[in-house]
């Protein structure tokens, strides 16, 4: 660069004396070829010149060329083109400078070269061909002059024949850069060959320079304005569960956000809630009220067989075993459980109710997880027993139990309440109504024990004895023999009379013929 510098300040000095010469010495180039013609000599036209080829001229300042006949021709040889000249005809006096936009660094040269893609020359008689300088190009062969990059593009190397399109995240918004510039923050690129950059959209970032695309906003952070450099984060209150938000929302009823950058709200837990929107804390239910799950808006009365005494960010509890709460069933607040009455009881927790002492069992307290049974001699004939009542008279319990007083067997008797057992019924007495004492045996009867009614002898076939007991009486004894008796004549007749039927029955089939022949009966074959 520095000798194509300095060889163009000697040409631009040189043509300014040149002109300088012209000017004010307007008669040396005359009077110089006027002196220099006279003092050549020619004795004698040459002849048998040549032409000069092409790529030479005939310098008639020598007498080798100015002697002979014919403009163009030489004796014995023609002078060289110098660089930056060229002849492309023969038979020439002089030489050409090349035209602008080509050059030739050789002697005896027929064409000028055209500059190569990205050098130019704007001057005739070009020896070389500068190249476009930074920021300029030339994407053609024998350009005068470089053209400078357009916006959006660069070049930064001399002799370019194109620009290069700035890449992404860059730009260039003047004509003849070397060089893109960077986008700046907030800004984006993301084409080649930009001529500006563009602003990042509401809910997007740049916080780089020389980006290419704008980052959205990540979740738990916004931003409304263009051109942002940085996305701010949610406030309390509020959140963003999506990326690229321009704006966060805030928390829904039942939820809420005690710090800045959510995401997610946090639901309220068990026992609070929260009746707003966009809130950072919950508030606590109130005496008698809960919430079940996480994330309500409104509490709800405990249930029946729950409890809560006092406001606080808790559950209701459950009724212990002996307690119940059923407000609920009458509009009314679970605030504290009811204890189970006399008569009743509850084995089990978070119930709305108590259940009655089931027959044979009683509950004398309040609160009572489970009924006792009643002791032997004692029984609860109703559901609901406070106490236990003493067995009836003629009724009896042997053992501690739920089960109820047993009637006494016939022939047993219990005259007292409270017996544990039966007695039988003594010898000589009978019992028909076991609540009652034994009864005395009444004449001409008697009593085994365990009687329950007096046994008479049925006359006139027994008699009482002395043992009191019923033996038979002669009548009876007497009738028993007759019959016997009787009995045995029946059977002997009716042997006798047997025998003598089948003695005649014999005799009979003895005399009658084996054959009787007096009727012939033909039966066929």
């Amino acid at each position: 660069m520095c000798l194509m510098t300095m060889l163009r300040k000697i040409l631009f000095l040189k043509g300014i004396l040149m002109l300088v010469l012209f000017v004010y010495v307007p008669s040396i180039t005359s009077i110089d070829s006027e002196i220099f013609q006279s003092s050549i000599e020619c004795n004698t036209t040459f002849k048998d010149c040549k032409i000069c080829d092409p790529g030479y001229f005939a310098d008639e300042e020598t007498r080798d060329c100015f002697c002979c006949n014919q403009t163009g021709y030489c004796k014995t040889s023609c002078s060289p083109c110098q660089p930056g000249h060229e002849q492309p005809q023969e038979g020439k006096a002089e030489c050409e400078p090349c035209e602008r936009g080509r050059f030739t660094r050789s002697e005896a040269t027929k064409k000028c070269a055209q500059c190569h893609a990205g050098t130019y020359q704007n001057e005739t008689g070009g020896i070389e061909c500068p190249c476009c300088d930074k920021g300029y190009y030339c994407n053609k062969e024998g350009c005068v002059e470089c053209q400078q990059c357009d916006q959006g593009y660069y070049s930064n190397e001399t002799c370019s024949p194109t620009c290069n399109p700035c890449p992404e995240g860059q730009f260039i918004d003047t004509n003849g850069s070397s060089e893109c510039k960077l986008c700046d923050i907030g800004h984006y690129s993301n084409t080649t060959g930009s001529s500006e950059c563009k602003e990042c959209e509401p809910g997007h970032y740049q916080n780089t320079t020389g980006g290419a695309v704008c980052k959205p906003c990540e979740m738990g952070f916004h931003i409304d304005t263009a051109a942002a450099q940085a996305c701010l984060p949610c406030e309390e209150g509020y959140y963003s569960n999506k990326t690229g938000q321009i704006s966060c929302s805030k928390c829904e009823k039942g939820y809420y956000s005690n710090k800045t950058e959510t995401v997610d709200c946090t639901g309220c837990e068990k026992g609070t809630f929260q009746n707003e929107t966009g809130q950072t804390s919950c508030e606590s239910c109130g005496a008698g009220l809960e919430t079940r799950k996480v994330g309500m808006s409104a509490c709800e009365p405990c249930l029946d067989g729950t409890h809560k005494p006092f406001a606080g960010p808790h559950t209701c509890e459950a009724c212990l075993p002996g307690a119940y709460s059923n407000g609920g069933k009458i509009g009314e607040l679970n605030l504290n459980c009811t204890q189970c009455e006399e008569g009743h009881y509850q084995s089990f927790r978070n119930k709305s109710d108590c259940e009655k002492c089931p027959r044979g069992r009683f509950a004398n307290v309040t609160g009572a997880k489970m009924c006792s049974v009643c002791f032997a001699g004692q029984e609860a004939r109703e559901a609901g027993a406070i106490t236990c009542t003493p067995c009836e008279a003629g009724t009896y319990k042997s053992q501690k139990s739920d089960s109820l007083c047993e009637q006494c067997p016939d022939g047993y008797y219990a005259d007292t309440t409270g017996s544990l057992q039966c007695t039988k019924c003594p010898d000589g007495h009978y019992c028909p109504n076991p609540a009652l004492s034994p009864q005395i045996c009444p004449d001409n009867s008697y009593c085994p024990p365990g009687t329950t009614s007096p046994i008479y002898c049925a006359t006139p076939w027994f008699r009482f004895s002395k043992s009191n007991k019923c033996t038979p009486s002669g009548e009876l004894i007497g009738v028993i023999v007759g019959c016997i008796l009787v009995f045995i004549v029946v059977v002997i007749v009716g042997i006798y009379h047997t025998r003598k039927w089948r003695r005649s029955k014999r005799i009979q089939e003895e005399s009658q013929p084996l054959a009787d022949n007096s009727q012939l009966v033909y039966k066929g074959l």
